[in-house]
């Protein structure tokens, strides 16, 4: 708001002043020359001139009062201007200092809103992290709640597969108790192992067991030959890998053997990663394993074919009458099976590994425990 101008002008008190004076030295100087200015008026203008120069006289002594009054309140008017300027003087610093702590203050103030921004900031971004935070916390709540699923799920397994060993290691216990019991006649054993891609489980245990096998073998015989037909589908580029059957009482073909066997693999010699048939080409395997180079002192030939699924439909009396003629051939041939069951193995095969055993004169085996023990039980 713009400051009203509180400044007293004082011209028309000064030209007041000026005139009052003016007409008290005409007075006087009018009646100390009226002796020298000639008669030229009538007595009755004289007195008339001297009634009004009375009263002009009257009238200046009123005005000098009213001057002297005037004076002085003009006097009081200056002291009460001067202190008045004096206040706005003060004021006016005063209203500069307040304006400049005003400044100050402003410029605080305009500090504190950004520092408040920033604060504010600040605070969503951490109020986002604390929502990020609790969605985290709930998602790893929920997590450990199907960890924790998962792991009575896990005990509970890890209890049923306990009780699997604890029957496993007694049945193990059983049998080596029975073949201590036992003497074979010099043996030569052929496995006939499916190497598709649900056998995986067989073909590692085998690997993780091979050299325990061949330590019980030579335990229960005087001299021991083995030999392996790894087989899989006919329509493979290679449905066969063979390791030629040989004495194991030698060093070195036990570390050739055990190669072999830790060079096997699921749906080996298959190539193209596919096989849309279950079917497998047991015929072509068992003829193989006839076909080993069996030792003259083996007085036991056996062949062992372990696997999920049946021979092809169209082969599947062949398959029976090359166990029944191997069997009958003389020498101690036999053809035992063991039947791995698995999600993937057709009806039936339980009942076509059954007649391949018994053609020829061998065991049909239900897979369960070690393959040490599914072996063993074929050969007994």
């Amino acid at each position: 708001m713009k400051r009203r101008n509180r400044e007293v002008s004082i011209f028309s008190m000064s030209a007041l002043d000026l005139f009052a004076s003016a007409l008290g030295a005409f007075i006087l100087i009018a009646i100390v020359m009226f002796p020298y200015f000639p008669n030229t008026a009538a007595q009755a203008d004289l007195d008339d001139a001297l009634e009004r120069l009375r009263a002009a006289a009257g009238d200046n002594d009123e005005l000098t009062q009213i001057h002297d009054q005037l004076n002085q309140a003009i006097g009081t008017l200056r002291e009460e201007l001067s202190r008045c300027q004096r206040q706005v003087g003060a004021l006016e610093g005063d209203l500069g200092a307040c304006r400049e702590e005003n400044s100050s203050q402003q410029d605080r103030i305009d500090e504190q809103e950004a520092e408040i921004g920033a604060l504010q900031d600040r605070i969503d971004e951490q109020e986002a992290e604390i929502g990020a935070l609790r969605e985290e916390s709930a998602r790893c709540q929920r997590q450990v709640g199907a960890l924790e699923g998962d792991l009575g799920a896990c005990r509970e397994e890890n209890s049923s597969q306990q009780e699997q060993i604890d029957e496993q290691e007694a049945e193990n216990a059983r049998l080596r108790r029975e073949l201590d019991e036992l003497e074979f006649p010099h043996l030569d054993l052929v496995i006939a192992l499916d190497v598709t891609g649900s056998m995986g489980d067989e073909i590692e245990g085998l690997k993780a067991e091979i050299d325990g096998l061949a330590t019980i073998l030579l335990r229960l015989a005087p001299s021991v030959g083995v030999g392996v037909v790894a087989f899989g589908d006919r329509e493979w580029p290679r449905p066969l890998t063979q390791f030629r059957l040989a004495d194991i009482g030698s060093a070195g073909n036990r570390t050739r053997l055990a190669g072999f066997i830790e060079s096997l693999s699921t749906n080996m010699g298959m190539q193209d990663p596919s096989n849309p048939d279950q079917p497998e080409a047991i015929l072509a395997a068992l003829r193989a394993a006839v076909d080993m180079p069996w030792r003259s002192q083996a007085e036991l030939r056996q062949v062992v074919v372990v696997t999920d699924n049946p021979a092809y439909p169209y082969e599947v009396e062949a398959t029976v009458s090359a166990a029944s003629a191997f069997a009958a051939g003389g020498g101690g041939g036999t053809v035992s099976s063991v039947f791995v069951s698995t999600g993937g193995s057709l009806d039936g095969t339980a009942a076509f590994l059954a007649r391949v055993a018994s053609a020829g004169r061998g065991q049909a085996v239900r897979a369960g425990g070690s393959m040490t023990a599914n072996l063993l039980l074929s050969l007994l």
